[in-house]
C-alpha cells in the first residue's frame, strides 16, 4: 500500500543556530564538496510512482520466455495510473505492485537481443491474479550510426523506429536496440534542426552505418496559456526573452510538428481533443516542457497533470521537498547532476524555490537529485536524494518533468534584486533544456 499525506507542520524543521566562533585567526574557506550523482537503481521490487492517494490490491504478473525457456534481467515498464518498472527474475517472471486499479495501461518489456515489446489495453483489478501477461519475445537487432549537421556531430538527438528510442552521444553516435527484424523507419529529431527519416529491412546482424544528415531551422516554442491561470504566463517574459536571444521563436499556437510545447504549472486539464494532439506531437519529434509545483501550490494539480503526462514515462509527485543542507530549507540549491548528459552539461547550481519530487521510467532518466539530506514533508519521510529534474524519449520526441516552476519565473523571491529566473545558473539550466 502506498499512502502520501503532507504534514508541513510537524516536520518543519528549525535552522540550526551557528555557535560564536572566539578564534580570531582568518582561515581559507573550505570550498563546497560537489555532490555525488548516484542515480536510483531498480530494486527487486521494482520502482513506482507516487499516485498521492491511497493503493493497494493491485498487482500485474507478467513471464517473458524466448527460444530456451525464460528470459532473466528483461526489463519491464508500466505506463498508466501508476507508473512502474522492474525486471525479470531467473525464471523472466516479474510482479508490478501495488498498482492503482483501472484500464488504459501499457506494458513494453525489453531485453538485450529481442525485439522490444508492448502491449496496450491493459486493465488493472483489485482481485488476485495468475500470471495475467505472457510474451514470447522473438529475436531483435540493434541499429547504429551518426547524425551530423553541417559536418560536426549532434549531441542529444532522439533515434526512434516508432516503439524503441535513443539518443545520440556527444559524438552524434547512436545504437537503437530492440528493432524488431522487418521492415522499419527510423525517424531522428532535435530543436534547431530539420527531422531525418529512413527506411531499412533490418535482419539478424542488425544494420550499421544508417547516418543522417540535418539542416538548421527555425526552433518554435509555445507557452500554452490554457492550463495556467494559477501561475500567469506574463511572469515568464524572462524566460521567453532568454529563448528568443537563444534563437527560438515564441509561437502564438501550438506547433504542428517540432519544436517544445510547454506547460506552466497546470490547474486546468487540457480537452481530450489537445491532449491527443499533444501526444501525436510529442512522437513525431516534438519536445513536451513541464514546469511542476509543490503540493498543488497555485493550484497545480497532480492528477490531472499525470493524467496528461503519464503516457510519456515522467510523473510529479505531490509533496514537498526540504533541503536541511540549505541556507533555508525550502529553498534548496541542486548542485548534483546527471554526468555525461548533454541536458544537463556545464550546469553547476539550480536554485529552486520550493519544488515537489518527479520520476521517470523507461528511457527518462533523472537529470538533477538534490542532496542526500533532503526529505519529503510527509508522514513517512526518508532522507535521500530526490530527483527533481527528469527527461528522455518519448517515441520520436521527449518529455521533461521540472519540479519546480518559479525558479525560472521573473519574481525575485528572495529579495536580493534578482529574478529567479537569474539566480545561480537558472538560465543556463532551462535554455539547455529547451535545446536539448
Amino acid at each position: 500500500m502506498i499512502r502520501r499525506t503532507l504534514m508541513f507542520s510537524l516536520l518543519a524543521l528549525p535552522l540550526a543556530m551557528s555557535a560564536c566562533n572566539v578564534n580570531l585567526q582568518t582561515k581559507p574557506p573550505v570550498p563546497t564538496p560537489t555532490p555525488t550523482f548516484v542515480p536510483p537503481s531498480i530494486p527487486p521490487g521494482g520502482q513506482y510512482s507516487d499516485s498521492g492517494i491511497q493503493v493497494s490490491g493491485g498487482s500485474l504478473y507478467t513471464q517473458l520466455t524466448g527460444k530456451s525457456g525464460g528470459i532473466a534481467s528483461a526489463t519491464i515498464a508500466l505506463y498508466g495510473p501508476t507508473l512502474a518498472t522492474s525486471s525479470t527474475d531467473s525464471s523472466g517472471q516479474a510482479t508490478l505492485s501495488p498498482l492503482e486499479p483501472g484500464g488504459g495501461y501499457r506494458l513494453v518489456v525489453s531485453a538485450p537481443g529481442y525485439a522490444t515489446q508492448e502491449v496496450g489495453n491493459i486493465t488493472i483489478t483489485k482481485q488476485p491474479q495468475p500470471i495475467s501477461e505472457r510474451l514470447t519475445m522473438s529475436q531483435g537487432a540493434k541499429v547504429s550510426g551518426h547524425v551530423t549537421a553541417g559536418g560536426q556531430p549532434v549531441a542529444g538527438a532522439v533515434v526512434s523506429d516508432g516503439l524503441n528510442s535513443t539518443m545520440t552521444d556527444s559524438q552524434g553516435a547512436y545504437s537503437l536496440d530492440g528493432v524488431a527484424l522487418s521492415s522499419v523507419t527510423l525517424t531522428v529529431s532535435k530543436p534547431k534542426y530539420s527531422t531525418g527519416s529512413h527506411a531499412l529491412t533490418v535482419a539478424e546482424q542488425g544494420a550499421t552505418g544508417i547516418d543522417f544528415t540535418l539542416e538548421p531551422t527555425q526552433a518554435v516554442a509555445y507557452f500554452d496559456p490554457s492550463v495556467s491561470p494559477g501561475i500567469p504566463l506574463a511572469k515568464f517574459q524572462g524566460l521567453q526573452q532568454a529563448l528568443q536571444n537563444d534563437g527560438w521563436q515564441i509561437a502564438p499556437q501550438a506547433p504542428s510538428q517540432g519544436g517544445a510545447w510547454v506547460l506552466v504549472s497546470p490547474s486546468m486539464s487540457l480537452p481530450s481533443a489537445t491532449a491527443s494532439q499533444l501526444a501525436s506531437f510529442v512522437a513525431q519529434g516534438g519536445k513536451l516542457i513541464v514546469f511542476g509545483e509543490w503540493g498543488g501550490f497555485a493550484g497545480f494539480k497532480n492528477p490531472d497533470t499525470n493524467a496528461l503526462v503519464h503516457p510519456f514515462g515522467v510523473h510529479f509527485d505531490p509533496d514537498l521537498i526540504r533541503d536541511p543542507a540549505a541556507t533555508n530549507p525550502d529553498w534548496p540549491a541542486v548542485h548534483s547532476f546527471a554526468p555525461n548528459n548533454p541536458a544537463v552539461a556545464g550546469v553547476n547550481a539550480w536554485q529552486l524555490y520550493q519544488a515537489c519530487s518527479v520520476f521517470g521510467v523507461g528511457p527518462a532518466a533523472v537529470l538533477a537529485q538534490t542532496g542526500s539530506g533532503a526529505y519529503q514533508v510527509e508522514d513517512n519521510a526518508q532522507m535521500k536524494p530526490w530527483a527533481v529534474l527528469v527527461g528522455g524519449p518519448y517515441k520520436g520526441g521527449k518529455a521533461i518533468a521540472v519540479g519546480d516552476a518559479s525558479a525560472f519565473s521573473d519574481e525575485d523571491t528572495d529579495g536580493n534584486g534578482r529574478s529567479n529566473l537569474q539566480e545561480a545558473d537558472n538560465q543556463h539550466l532551462v535554455t539547455q533544456l529547451f535545446d536539448w
